[in-house]
């Protein structure tokens, strides 16, 4: 099940990040990076709260092994209960969101978006029963269609003039699929009422989860409130616009297999043997997958954003090429962390929060002075740490030694650099993508990526062939014809 969990996200990722992508791209034509600056000021909040109201409960609800659904209805009201107390606190903050920005605008999306934490919050329960089961019809289904009701109504709204306003009226079209199509596929509804007992005991459970995904969240808004008040709107949406370009492929290299991680790794989290050779099989794949992404954003990041986005959103593709090492770096210790929460030992995380806040915003303010490309190489240092951290905190757990590390990482990790050096430097030294027409630059980036593709692969080959010859045979078993039994 496990396996089939990732192949469908695997395809559905595909679909979903391709509609973002070309969704990211028409927007960057419409809206100005202004524009997109201030809906990235007006919601400054949005991600910090949002993680109030989840609260560590999701995770908490899909590692639960007995009392599920009590556990399921305990989620349910407590969530609901917590979107309600936010949206209001949401409310309230509205005006200091207008202060801190120097923008009544800024103020205006701020209130006016309020509400999207109630309709997140009556998401999260079906969302975890779904998860638990391996049930992959939301990512199938609704995950396509909220990008594509997202896409056409902002892009929509941005043809008829409505500016930034057009991203939040896209944001809450897709709010609003997600939760329609929750409670539809879910096949469940809230019972006799929550427990305070399993209350707690998720609380106890969730409370670190929710620690570091608020540490998360308080540094990117500590982000984005140094950057709109020292360096401008304008520099903020380029942030906005860099980061989300980053995100694409780093969210196609961990969702992959993060839908089914936590699952399968509380299912086998007794059995240290097969504990150990799912951790080490997740981590080898996530960085096969993820260190030709850093490569490949290194070797044509900059030249892609001005070739897809256009000169004015040059600053976008430096910050993408300064934070790259996040694409490399993430998967990793995300593959620690499911280890750490299916093995219960959630308390550990708090070491992570910890480097979030003290080495993200001190690096943050120490490199600020050099503006986007400082921002970047803070987020992409302090990643790199994380890792670190992580791997060291999760190595007893799984009982994986750390010098085994080198085997595993060092044959990708060599088809980088190799690939990067060649693709790069035909780039920067003859190829100037950025300085042909649209079409030629597309056609000529394309070229490159598929060359780089092909260099990563063929010294991937010589150094591990054992890898490339499963990843042939992982590719050609989901073919249609090709399917094989699923023995997870």
């Amino acid at each position: 099940m496990a396996r089939r969990g990732a192949a469908v996200s695997a395809v559905t990722l595909v679909l979903v990040q391709g509609i973002s992508f070309g969704t990211t791209l028409v927007l960057a034509r419409l809206l100005s990076p202004a524009e997109v600056g201030l809906f990235a000021a007006g919601t400054i909040l949005s991600g910090f709260l949002t993680m109030f109201v989840e609260s560590g409960m999701k995770n908490a609800l899909v590692q639960r092994r007995d009392d599920v659904e009590d556990a399921a209805d305990t989620v349910f009201w407590a969530t609901l209960v917590g979107g309600v107390l936010v949206a209001l606190l949401a409310l309230a903050a509205a005006p200091l969101v207008g202060l801190l920005f120097r923008s009544d605008l800024a103020a205006e999306i701020a209130a006016v978006t309020a509400g999207l934490f109630v309709l997140q919050a009556l998401t999260i329960a079906p969302d975890a029963i779904m998860v638990r089961r391996f049930d992959t019809t939301r990512r199938l289904v609704i995950d396509p269609i909220r990008s594509v009701v997202f896409g056409a109504t902002a892009i929509g709204c941005a043809v008829a003039g409505l500016g930034v306003w057009a991203l939040v009226i896209g944001t809450y079209a897709s709010a609003l699929v997600w939760l329609l199509g929750s409670w539809s596929l879910a096949r469940w509804l809230p019972g006799r009422g929550a427990s305070v007992r399993l209350w707690r005991e998720l609380g106890r459970f969730g409370l670190p989860i929710l620690v570091l995904s608020l540490s998360w969240r308080v540094r990117a808004m500590a982000q984005t409130a140094l950057l709109g008040r020292t360096l401008g709107e304008s520099a903020l949406g380029q942030y906005r616009y860099g980061s989300r370009l980053g995100e694409l492929p780093r969210t196609a290299v961990i969702q992959v297999g993060a839908f089914a991680i936590l699952p399968a790794f509380s299912r086998i989290s007794d059995d240290a043997q097969r504990f150990r050779r799912g951790f080490v099989q997740a981590m080898r794949w996530s960085w096969v997958l993820a260190a030709p992404v850093t490569g490949l954003i290194v070797a044509l990041g900059e030249p892609a954003v001005v070739v897809l986005l256009g000169e004015r959103w040059r600053e976008a593709g430096t910050f993408l090429v300064a934070s790259a090492a996040i694409a490399a770096c993430v998967g990793l210790h995300e593959v620690c962390g499911e280890a750490i929460k299916a093995a219960g030992a959630s308390t550990r995380l708090h070491w992570i929060s910890v480097i979030v806040l003290v080495a993200g915003l001190g690096l943050l303010v120490a490199l600020l002075p050099l503006g986007l490309l400082g921002v970047g190489l803070a987020a992409s240092a302090t990643e790199i740490l994380i890792t670190v951290a992580s791997l060291v905190l999760a190595r007893r757990i799984v009982g994986f030694p750390l010098r085994d590390l080198v085997p595993l990482l060092a044959p990708a990790a060599v088809a980088t650099v190799v690939a990067t050096g060649l693709v790069g430097s035909f780039e920067w030294l003859t190829g100037h993508s950025d300085r042909l027409p649209v079409g030629w630059g597309i056609l000529q980036l394309t070229g490159l990526t598929l060359a780089f593709a092909a260099v990563y692969v063929l010294v991937l080959r010589v150094l591990d062939p054992p890898t490339v010859r499963q990843l042939v045979a992982t590719v050609r078993s989901k073919l249609p014809g090709g399917m094989v039994p699923d023995r997870t």
